[in-house]
């Protein structure tokens, strides 16, 4: 991890190269762990090249707040676009969102590793 990056919605972290956590990202990651963002209604995004643990690191946050008491939903964007899709193609589309909604925290892995194909 190399840099946090102020000024954002809760706090960012940008993954850059697999290295010892600095003071700044742990301090960061030990406020995330307390689920504050969650209660505030921010947005939390890891961004990095593959490899540095970006999905570890969300996994564990995901646990530790569900054992805080906190609804949460860890999902790939392929497995959500497959959901999401075939709700369209049912016609259950809104009862699908309305699941989805009722995370207090949703987590979308692996965002921009799939191709967005159109399906007719």
């Amino acid at each position: 991890m190399h840099a946090v990056v102020p000024g954002a919605t809760a706090c960012s972290i940008v993954l850059r190269e697999q290295e010892e956590i600095h003071a700044g990202v742990d301090d960061c990651l030990q406020e995330l762990a307390t689920g504050e963002f969650v209660r505030r209604r921010e947005n939390l995004v890891f961004v990095g090249k593959s490899g540095l643990g970006k999905s570890c690191l969300i996994q564990g946050m995901g646990r530790r707040l569900c054992a805080l008491g906190y609804r949460v939903r860890y999902i790939t964007s392929a497995d959500l676009l497959e959901d999401l899709t075939a709700a369209s193609g049912d016609k259950t589309l809104p009862a699908r969102v309305r699941c989805y909604s009722r995370f207090e925290l949703l987590i979308i892995d692996e965002f921009g590793f799939d191709k967005l194909e159109r399906r007719e």
